[in-house]
């Protein structure tokens, strides 16, 4: 299975190289849409994500679940209506603010499986790869408007556009892959497109990109401005 047929099927990457770009830990944030359970002996809880990689995670556990390092267990991830299910050992058990965390090593029955959970780390590498670029190296051309611009792993990249009287926010520009999300004044919704093309998306791949889009922001690195996520977040909620 994968949560991603259409927009990030990665042909052009071989898994290794996959593996290999994905290998650092990169922190998972509040809001994160996919939902986490964790089944360890009989306990069944769900749990939160602190970090994911492309072999593992940490995870927050509820007060009343208790862990052992080496102990078996499965972990699903559920985003929508398909549910990954993979086998999982606990490697390391910690304290996060008070609370109950472990760190997860996965196993992988097939390279399907492993696609599928790699398409969910992708997001969240996406996002922690957003750097804020000198304001001197971006060229300004809307009169009126003042852009901003973020830049991550190539082609992520994050513009917004402010008014230069209130420096709210009238635009933004968001691309994810090989697609764009886009917003201004006035539109009643998103823009979704395929970048350099004019071709309208399929209902399916429109599907897609907004779960695509709902994945990458919750996970914003702090170098994007605070309202500027805070006015990504109010577009996913809406």
């Amino acid at each position: 299975m994968r949560f991603f047929s259409r927009i990030l099927t990665s042909a052009h990457e071989s898994l290794a190289k996959r593996e290999k770009r994905l290998s650092s830990r990169y922190p998972v944030g509040d809001n994160y849409p996919v939902r986490v359970t964790l089944r360890l002996d009989a306990q069944r809880r769900d749990v939160r994500l602190i970090d994911v990689s492309c072999n593992g995670a940490s995870a927050e556990l509820p007060p009343a679940h208790t862990v052992r390092r080496g102990q078996d267990g499965q972990i699903s991830f559920t985003l929508g209506e398909d549910t990954l299910t993979l086998p999982c050992r606990v490697a390391n058990v910690r304290q996060i603010r008070g609370r109950p965390a472990c760190g997860l090593e996965f196993e992988f029955a097939d390279t399907s499986k492993e696609e599928a959970y790699l398409q969910l780390v992708e997001p969240v590498a996406l996002a922690s790869s957003l750097e804020f670029i000198n304001p001197a190296k971006v060229e300004q051309s809307v009169p009126g408007l003042r852009l901003e611009q973020y830049e991550g792993t190539a082609p992520t990249r994050l513009r917004v556009w402010r008014s230069l009287a209130e420096k709210e926010i009238s635009a933004f520009e968001f691309q994810l892959s090989d697609y764009l999300v886009r917003w201004s004044d006035g539109m009643p919704e998103l823009e979704l497109i395929r970048s350099g093309s004019s071709r309208a998306l399929s209902e399916a791949q429109r599907n897609e990109l907004i779960w695509l889009f709902y994945l990458t922001v919750p996970n914003l690195p702090k170098s994007v401005a605070p309202d500027v996520r805070e006015f990504l977040k109010q577009q996913v909620a809406a």
